[in-house]
C-alpha cells in the first residue's frame, strides 16, 4: 500500500510542479553553466581571449549614453541561483555601483542583465570581474571606467515639425537644454527659403540646464516647405525644425463617379463634398457637348459650399441611350472631377435573395444580404424596400449587378429602435421581373426579438433548447393563478395565458425548495444565470406562456384552443411563420397550466413548414423547453 501511494503522489507532483523544477530537483548536485556577453563584444565573452571589456562612467547622459552592462545566460538544464558580480579590487569595492537585474532563480535558457556605473569621475581598469551564482560556474569580464567629459550644453526640441496655414494661428516649438552647462545665445536661423515666416523667441541669453524656452512661428504669405536650425553659441549640437505652410483652397470630391441611368426619365444624383479648407464658389456640372443625350441637370449646390459640407447634383435621362461625361467644378476649386453617365435601355431580369436575414439591433456594421442575378441581363439599382416605419434602418443599393453576377446589400440598424420581424419585404430594381421577397428580423445580443412592448422593451427567445425532453412537473397538484383562464383583473396572481414571467415565478415559488436537478421545466429557465449579455439574476429567463409561444390552428392534429387575445405578439407569428427558428420541432412546454383538469399543461407544437398549434397534455410528459427573456429599458 505504501508503494502504491508513493506512485500516486509522484504522478500528482508531475502534473502540479513545472517540469524545469522537477529537473532541477533531480540535478541538485550539478552546477549551472553561465555565459556572458556585452554590446561591445562580438560573440560570447571568453577570459582566454580577453575579448570582454565594458565601459562605465558616471550615470549622466553626457558621460555615456547608457550604463555599461553584461548579459548572463543560463546554458545548463538547472536553475541558476543568486547570480551577482564581484571583485576584490578596491576600485570595484569603492567606486562601482551595480544594478543587478538577475532574479534569485534564473531558469535554463533564460538571460538577465547586470549594469554598472561609477560614483566618481576617475579612470581605472578592473580585470577579471567575477560573475557567479551560489550554484553556478564562474565566468569573468573586464571593466574600464572612463573620466566623464567636461560640462556641455546640448539642445533638444519638440515638436520637430510645424504645419502653418496662411492667415492662420502661430505655432510654437519648445527648446530644452538637456546638457549640464548653460546654453548661450540660443537662436533660430532660417534655411532658404523663409516663405516670409516670422519667428520670435522668449529664450534668455543663457538657458540653464534642464530649462526650456519657446520659438514661435507666424505664417507668411507663401506656401511651401523650409527648415530652421536652432543652436547656441556654445552648444555641442543643433536641432532642425521642418516647417510647411499651406494656403487654404477649395477641393472637391464626388461620389459616385459613374452613373447608370435608364432611358426614359430616370434620375440619379451625385454627392459633391468640399474637402478643402476654403469655401468653394459656384459649384456646377458641365455636360460634354457631344453626345448630349438630352440629359437634364438639376443643381442643389449653394453659391458658396463651405468646407466639409456636401450638396447634390441630379441628372435625368432623356430617351437617347449612350455614354457621356459631366465635369464637376467650382469657380475657385483646385480640381475638377469627371463623372461618366451611361444612359442604358431597360431589359428585364430576375434575381434571387435569401428567404430570411437577421439585423443586429443598434449595430452600424449590419448584415450583408447577397443578391444573385439569374439571367445574362444586368440588373440596375437593386434595393430592399424597407418598411416605412423602420426609420433608423438603412440599406445600400447595388447600382449594377452584371449578368449572372451577384452583389451584396448591407442592412444596418443605426439606433436602438427595435421592431418585430416582417415578411414579404420586396427586393426590387429598375428592371426586375417578379421581385423576390425576404423576411427580416432583429436580434439583440444574438437573440431573436419576437415582441416589442412600448418603445424600447424587447422580448427575445433563446437560440437553443434548454432541454429536448423535460417534464412540466412530476407533481400534478394545481398551482394557483396560472391557467389559461387566470387573470389579474379577476383576482388571480397572473394573466396565465400571456404572462410567462409571472407564471414561472409562481411555479418556482410553489416548488420550494427547488430540487436538484429541477423537477419542472419552468425552473430550468428560472435558474439561468449567464447569457450572451453576461451574468444575469435568476428569474431573468422564464418559460413562455402559451400565448407567447404561438396560436391555435384548428386544422392541425391534437389542437386545443387556449383563447389567446387577438394580435398578441408571439414566437410563432413573429418568427417561426416567417421562416426563422427552423430548429423548433415537436412539442414545447408553456408555463400555462390547463384549467381543467389542472393536472395537464399547455404546449405549442411545431410541425415544420411554418405550421404550429396549441395543445394540452399531462404534466409529467416529456417535451422540449425553450426559454425567453425581456430586456426592459423603461
Amino acid at each position: 500500500m505504501r508503494c502504491f501511494i508513493s506512485k500516486r503522489l509522484y504522478f500528482a507532483l508531475l502534473f502540479i510542479l513545472p517540469l524545469h523544477l522537477i529537473w532541477a530537483a533531480a540535478t541538485a548536485g550539478e552546477l549551472a553553466t553561465l555565459s556572458i556577453n556585452s554590446e561591445d563584444t562580438v560573440g560570447v565573452c571568453a577570459t582566454s581571449l580577453q575579448n570582454c571589456v565594458i565601459q562605465i562612467s558616471l550615470n549622466r547622459p553626457q558621460c555615456l549614453p547608457k550604463p555599461g552592462a553584461v548579459t548572463i545566460t543560463n546554458n545548463s538544464k538547472i536553475v541558476a541561483k543568486n547570480i551577482r558580480a564581484s571583485s576584490s579590487d578596491s576600485n570595484f569595492i569603492n567606486y562601482v555601483i551595480q544594478n543587478n537585474g538577475c532574479p534569485s532563480s534564473l531558469s535554463p535558457g533564460q538571460s538577465c542583465t547586470i549594469s554598472f556605473f561609477t560614483n566618481t569621475s576617475i579612470a581605472f581598469l578592473i580585470s577579471n570581474v567575477l560573475v557567479k551564482g551560489t550554484n553556478t560556474s564562474s565566468t569573468f569580464f573586464d571593466m574600464r571606467a572612463l573620466t566623464c567629459v567636461s560640462s556641455q550644453a546640448r539642445l533638444s526640441a519638440s515638436p520637430t515639425s510645424v504645419n502653418l496655414t496662411y492667415a492662420g494661428a502661430s505655432k510654437s516649438v519648445t527648446v530644452t537644454n538637456s546638457g549640464n552647462a548653460g546654453a548661450n545665445n540660443v537662436q533660430a536661423t532660417f534655411n532658404s527659403p523663409s516663405l516670409g515666416i516670422s519667428v520670435t523667441s522668449n529664450c534668455p541669453s543663457v538657458l540653464a540646464p534642464n530649462a526650456s524656452c519657446q520659438f514661435t512661428f507666424t505664417p507668411g504669405p507663401n506656401a511651401g516647405s523650409t527648415s530652421v536650425t536652432i543652436a547656441g553659441s556654445n552648444t555641442v549640437n543643433s536641432v532642425t525644425i521642418g516647417i510647411t505652410e499651406t494656403i487654404p483652397q477649395a477641393t472637391l470630391s464626388v461620389s459616385p463617379t459613374t452613373l447608370n441611368i435608364h432611358a426614359g426619365g430616370e434620375t440619379q444624383s451625385v454627392t459633391v463634398t468640399n474637402i478643402g479648407t476654403l469655401d468653394a464658389s459656384v459649384v456646377q456640372a458641365s455636360l460634354a457637348p457631344s453626345p448630349s443625350l438630352n440629359i437634364v441637370v438639376t443643381n442643389s449646390c449653394p453659391s458658396s459650399l463651405a468646407p466639409n459640407t456636401s450638396c447634390q447634383i441630379t441628372f435625368q435621362s432623356g430617351n437617347v441611350t449612350g455614354t457621356t461625361t459631366a465635369t464637376i467644378f467650382g469657380a475657385n476649386t483646385s480640381n475638377s472631377i469627371p463623372v461618366t453617365i451611361n444612359v442604358i435601355p431597360v431589359a428585364a431580369t430576375t434575381i434571387s435573395v435569401p428567404t430570411t436575414a437577421i439585423i443586429p439591433l443598434d449595430d452600424p456594421a449590419g448584415i450583408n444580404v447577397t443578391v444573385l442575378n439569374l439571367t445574362s441581363n444586368p440588373a440596375y439599382n437593386v434595393k430592399i424596400n424597407l418598411p416605412s416605419a423602420w426609420t433608423t434602418v438603412s440599406s445600400t443599393t447595388c447600382p449594377v449587378i452584371g449578368g449572372n453576377g451577384s452583389c451584396t446589400i448591407n442592412i444596418a440598424s443605426n439606433a436602438f429602435s427595435p421592431a418585430v420581424a416582417q415578411g414579404g419585404i420586396l427586393v426590387d430594381g429598375d428592371n426586375i421581373s417578379s421581385p423576390p421577397s425576404i423576411a427580416l428580423a432583429f436580434s439583440y445580443f444574438d437573440y431573436l426579438i419576437y415582441s416589442v412592448q412600448g418603445l424600447f422593451n424587447i422580448y427575445v427567445v433563446k437560440d437553443v433548447d434548454e432541454s429536448s425532453g423535460y417534464v412540466w412537473s412530476l407533481n400534478t397538484t394545481s398551482i394557483p393563478g396560472i391557467t389559461e383562464t387566470s387573470t389579474v383583473s379577476g383576482g388571480d396572481v397572473c394573466d396565465g395565458a400571456t404572462d410567462g414571467s409571472c407564471d414561472t415565478n409562481q411555479i418556482f415559488s410553489f416548488y420550494q425548495p427547488p430540487a436538484t436537478p429541477p423537477d419542472n421545466a419552468a425552473t430550468l429557465c428560472y435558474q439561468i444565470t449567464n447569457d450572451n449579455s453576461g451574468s444575469v439574476m435568476q428569474g431573468t429567463w422564464y418559460l413562455p406562456a402559451i400565448c407567447e409561444l404561438g396560436i391555435y390552428t384548428p386544422s392541425l392534429p391534437n389542437s386545443s384552443n387556449a383563447g389567446c387575445p387577438s394580435g398578441i405578439e408571439n414566437i410563432f407569428s413573429n418568427l417561426y411563420s416567417l421562416g426563422f427558428l427552423t430548429d423548433l420541432t415537436g412539442r414545447y412546454w408553456s408555463s400555462t397550466e390547463y384549467s381543467s383538469p389542472q393536472s395537464n399543461a399547455w404546449y405549442q407544437e411545431f410541425f415544420g413548414n411554418q405550421q404550429s398549434t396549441q395543445g394540452v397534455e399531462v404534466r409529467p410528459s416529456l417535451h422540449r423547453v425553450r426559454c425567453v427573456r425581456a430586456f426592459l429599458t423603461v
